[in-house]
């Protein structure tokens, strides 16, 4: 989704098709127009894959009716092709984002002309689009959607993956937590060491 304002800056933001990322992004995205009057919210479609029901934004009945646009506004909606991959598990996977870097790419430099990305958003599974962002010079910002504790603990991943390895390690030191926190209240994710570690890892070292 992108926001427009009448001097055709645009702050694009890339939300994982899940209802804790997109849900609370959207959200987000309503406040920072309901903060600027004269801004709309084009429609867009995301490029990752969702097997999900359609998200339906909830009318918000303190933001003026002509803060958000409809399928009629002059601003048209901004579409990123889709990729859907056979091969791909999950839509959080580091692979399955990248592969969306060059449409990403190709879709805000082929509008350059007519509207001037300031800003690009995106949450943790998105983070490699921020490679997107450093191509281009557009500055780019993490959304974190989760408590405080989470990111503290993301933010050390990297740091704690070497530790984690040892079984005899049982207290963990994590930033944000003024107590040592238990090994067995880790997620069983991160603790298999599998796929879905690598991927968390990989998100947290873009941190």
């Amino acid at each position: 989704m992108a926001l427009t304002s009448h001097s055709q800056n645009e702050v694009i933001f890339m939300a994982t098709p899940a209802m804790g990322m997109l849900s609370p992004a959207v959200e987000f995205a309503r406040r920072l127009v309901d903060h600027h009057p004269g801004s709309c919210l084009p429609p867009s479609s995301s490029p990752l894959s969702h097997t999900g029901p359609p998200y339906t934004p909830t009318p918000n009945p303190s933001s003026p009716p002509h803060h958000t646009t409809s399928a009629s506004s002059s601003s048209p909606p901004r579409t990123l092709p889709h990729l859907i991959t056979s091969t791909l598990t999950s839509p959080t996977s580091p692979l399955s984002i990248d592969q969306h870097k060059p449409n990403v790419k190709n879709a805000i430099s082929n509008d350059s002309k007519r509207r001037v990305v300031v800003a690009l958003f995106v949450d943790l599974f998105c983070s490699s689009i921020t490679d997107v962002a450093d191509e281009l010079g557009i500055p780019s910002y993490l959304f974190f959607a989760s408590p405080a504790g989470f990111l503290s603990f993301a933010l050390d991943l990297p740091i704690l993956d070497s530790q984690l390895a040892s079984e005899s390690l049982t207290e963990l030191r994590i930033r944000g937590f003024a107590n040592s926190v238990p090994r067995r209240v880790l997620h069983r994710v991160v603790m298999e060491r599998g796929h879905g570690h690598s991927w968390y890892l990989q998100h947290a070292r873009k941190l």
